[in-house]
């Protein structure tokens, strides 16, 4: 996810497991009703079905997502 200016990412949940890498910028992210500062270099953990949300911090942000199973609705052609 390549994200410029300040997008939020409402809370929200889904069955997947989920990584995240922050490759670049830095975000605010809540999960399970915790909030953190993620900076680059940093990976986060997601377990299925926590509700978690993210807050862009920075003009240029650049996370990685990693679910399992694939979500097949995040699948671009």
């Amino acid at each position: 996810m390549n994200s410029v200016g300040q997008v939020d990412t409402p809370v929200h949940s889904h069955p997947h497991e989920q990584m995240t890498i922050v490759e670049r910028g830095r975000a605010r992210f809540t999960v399970g009703g915790e909030a953190r500062i993620a900076v680059a270099g940093d990976v986060l953990h997601f377990p299925p079905n926590v509700r978690h949300g993210a807050t862009m911090l920075d003009e240029e942000v650049v996370l990685i997502d990693i679910f399992t199973p694939t979500r097949e609705d995040c699948l671009h052609e």
